[in-house]
C-alpha cells in the first residue's frame, strides 16, 4: 500500500514538471531537474527490490561502499542547501513597505510581440493591485528589449498599467536592462534622478523576490516585496529553477569564489 502511494505521488510530480513543456514548451532547469529527480525516484520505487539486489553484490566490495557513502553525504549535503534556499526564497516575499509612498520597481519578464507573457502579466496584475491601493506611490517599470520581442518590455508594462487605469505620469520607464542585475542598477540611477530616495517594493514573480531584493541591496537600495502569485501549473518548475540558481550562486559566491 505505501509502495503503491509513492508510485502515485511520484508520477504526479513528474506530470508536474512535464506540463509545462507540453503545454507551453516551457523548459529550463527548473522541470529538467524536477522530471529527472521525479523519473529516477519513480524506477526506484517500481523496481526496489531488483535495484537493492544489485546494490548489495556491489556491496561486497569495500570501494564500493566508501562510493555509496559518500555520495550519500553529497546528496544530503545538497538537500540540506536546496531546503535552505527554498526557505529564504519564500521567507523574502514577507517584507512590506511601512510607508504607502514608498516607491515601486516592477520587473519585467517576456514579452510575446507586444503583449505581456503569463508571468509578466501576474506581475503586472499585482502592480495594478498595489497601485490602486497606494495612490501616491511612483512606478519605475524596468525591461529592455529582448531579440524576440517587438517591443521593450517596460513599453509593453506601461501600456498595459494604463489601460487599466493607472495614471501615466506615476509611470516611469527604464527600458535598457537585460538582465536582473541590470534591472536594479538602472532603477537605482532613476530613483537618484528623481530623488525618490532608497527605498523600494520590489514587485515581481514570488520565487524571484529573494534574488531580485538580494540584487537591489548590492545597489543600495533598502527594499520590500511585493510577490506576484504565479500559476500553480508552473510554479514547480520556476520555484525548483529559482531554487537551482539561489544554491549556485551561494556556493560559487562563499565557496568557489568568496573574494568575488
Amino acid at each position: 500500500m505505501k509502495r503503491n502511494i509513492f508510485i502515485v505521488i511520484e508520477a504526479v510530480f513528474l506530470i508536474w514538471f512535464f506540463l509545462p513543456l507540453i503545454l507551453k514548451r516551457i523548459i529550463n532547469v527548473g522541470n529538467m531537474a524536477g522530471m529527472c529527480a521525479m523519473g529516477v525516484a519513480l524506477i526506484h520505487t517500481i523496481w526496489k527490490e531488483k535495484i537493492e539486489a544489485v546494490l548489495g553484490g556491489l556491496r561486497e566490495y569495500r570501494a564500493f561502499c566508501y562510493s555509496e557513502w559518500a555520495v550519500r553525504i553529497v546528496a544530503v549535503l545538497i538537500l540540506l542547501l536546496l531546503c535552505l534556499s527554498a526557505v529564504r526564497i519564500a521567507a523574502a516575499s514577507y517584507k512590506k513597505a511601512p510607508s504607502p509612498e514608498t516607491p515601486v520597481v516592477v520587473l519585467g519578464c517576456r514579452v510575446i510581440g507586444e503583449r505581456p507573457s503569463r508571468i509578466l502579466q501576474e506581475r503586472l496584475d499585482a502592480a495594478y493591485t498595489y497601485l490602486c491601493g497606494h495612490p501616491d506611490a511612483v512606478c519605475v517599470l524596468s525591461g529592455g528589449q529582448g531579440a524576440d520581442e517587438e517591443v521593450s518590455e517596460a513599453a509593453c508594462m506601461y501600456e498595459y498599467l494604463v489601460a487599466k487605469g493607472i495614471a501615466r505620469e506615476r509611470l516611469i520607464q527604464e527600458n535598457m536592462s537585460t538582465s536582473t542585475e541590470e534591472n536594479m542598477k538602472f532603477s537605482k540611477k532613476i530613483f537618484e534622478e528623481q530623488d525618490l530616495g532608497d527605498e523600494a517594493v520590489i514587485i515581481t514573480s514570488e520565487f524571484h523576490e529573494y534574488r531580485a531584493r538580494l540584487l537591489a541591496g548590492e545597489c543600495g537600495f533598502k527594499t520590500y516585496a511585493y510577490g506576484a502569485s504565479t500559476d500553480l501549473l508552473y510554479f514547480p518548475t520556476y520555484f525548483l529553477r529559482e531554487v537551482l540558481g539561489v544554491s549556485y550562486f551561494w556556493v560559487r559566491d562563499h565557496l568557489w569564489m568568496p573574494g568575488i
